[in-house]
């Protein structure tokens, strides 16, 4: 997005800067960028508190919209990053959310299934909706009550940030229950009954 903009406002400056000049020049131009723009930024009070008390627990990933170098020094300058196996940032995949794609990126890095994990966000449309697309459970943030049209089931409304690690921590308790009754439901299969009959 910034090639194109600066494309279009100056050819002859793209041109000066020849093929590997652009890309280390915009980079550093979206790095000042991002770093004047935090002066109106703070990190939401409660915010550290619930990473740190969802990664004793869990492992956490980040999905954000933006290009890479607009988004990646901040989380590092405010102390976030820390908590944070994978970060997928949209910019980076060409594209943004609520693409499903997004949603899938860390779950394959992380190797983990979409049906085993939570994901917390404020929005419906570009969190709550591609996250339960793919099979995700959703904590939604700031909400009541869950809204309609999405699985239901599968997602959590909390009012306040301070509710996720116990919302989240609901979630992990039904996905336990779920797997135990899928276990003690499994029918035995008839060649493993033979042989355990015929052991006894």
């Amino acid at each position: 997005m910034w090639r194109t903009m600066i494309e279009e406002a100056s050819p002859v400056t793209v041109a000066s800067f020849g093929t590997d000049g652009l890309v280390p020049f915009g980079q550093s131009h979206a790095t000042i960028q991002r770093s004047q723009s935090r002066v109106q930024f703070e990190i939401v009070s409660g915010a550290i508190e619930t990473l740190e008390s969802l990664a004793e627990n869990y492992r956490l990933g980040v999905i954000t919209d933006g290009q890479g170098a607009l988004v990646r020094a901040g989380p590092r300058e405010l102390g976030s990053s820390r908590y944070f196996e994978v970060v997928v940032v949209a910019g980076d995949h060409g594209s943004r959310r609520p693409a499903p794609r997004l949603f899938r990126h860390p779950l394959q890095q992380m190797r983990i299934a979409s049906t085993g994990s939570v994901y917390v966000g404020r929005d419906l449309e570009r969190n709550a909706r591609p996250s339960d697309v793919i099979g995700m459970h959703t904590v939604l943030l700031g909400h009541r009550s869950a809204p309609e049209g999405l699985v239901g089931e599968q997602v959590c409304p909390v009012r306040e940030l301070s509710q996720v690690p116990a919302a989240v921590a609901a979630v992990e308790a039904k996905l336990r229950i779920q797997a135990t009754r899928q276990t003690v439901a499994k029918p035995i299969p008839p060649k493993d009954l033979a042989e355990r009959t015929s052991h006894a």
